[in-house]
């Protein structure tokens, strides 16, 4: 049995507390542990000695996917890992982490209040779809005459982060799904 799930993602580790309190909405069970990588190569890095370091645990890598390919990725982590768990647990932020929040407007208006101009963002509601640059220059232009500021991923992502409802994000992001799958499965062999 899994004694916790330990995620590596991507990014600063001002972003623990918001991304613990959305994996918290999801499932209280089991303990997940969140580990801030930085840069993806340093992420990367730290995932690999993750799976090595805590072989009772299941070891997450959570990365932006920037537009590339995720098979590819996969097989490079492979290449650093001679002899790996055959369920490596590499999920991915399809484009990036904002596409969440475009996941749960929900989350932004309440965030932003009336000063979110929520038709500048992009309308398609299949949102891993959505380019990154157009995710980005959609929240800038959305909350640029906002009270709060223009958002900005250090001081609103973990904010916002706290705010969403993972199943609005599920439904909306496949591979945010597949995380919280398997979450769930993990969880359920807890109880």
């Amino acid at each position: 049995m899994v004694r916790e799930v330990r995620i590596h993602f991507e990014g600063h580790r001002s972003l623990r507390q918001g991304l613990g309190q959305f994996f918290r909405r999801w499932s209280s069970r089991p303990r997940v542990r969140l580990i801030a990588g930085g840069g993806r190569e340093d992420t990367m890095r730290d995932f690999v000695r993750g799976i090595w370091a805590h072989p009772e645990s299941l070891v997450v890598l959570l990365v932006d996917l920037d537009g590339d390919d995720a098979a590819g990725l996969r097989t490079q982590l492979r290449t650093r890992v001679a002899t790996i768990d055959p369920q490596l647990q590499v999920h991915f932020m399809v484009q990036v982490m904002e596409t969440w929040f475009l996941a749960d407007r929900q989350a932004l208006r309440d965030f932003y209040g009336a000063d979110l101009q929520e038709g500048r963002l992009p309308g398609n509601p299949r949102v891993e779809e959505i380019d990154k640059g157009d995710v980005l220059e959609g929240l800038h232009l959305a909350t640029q005459k906002a009270s709060k500021g223009c958002y900005h991923k250090t001081r609103h992502a973990p904010q916002l982060l706290a705010r969403l409802d993972p199943e609005r994000v599920a439904a909306a992001a496949p591979n945010c799904r597949g995380l919280l799958d398997i979450l769930a499965e993990v969880a359920a062999a807890h109880r």
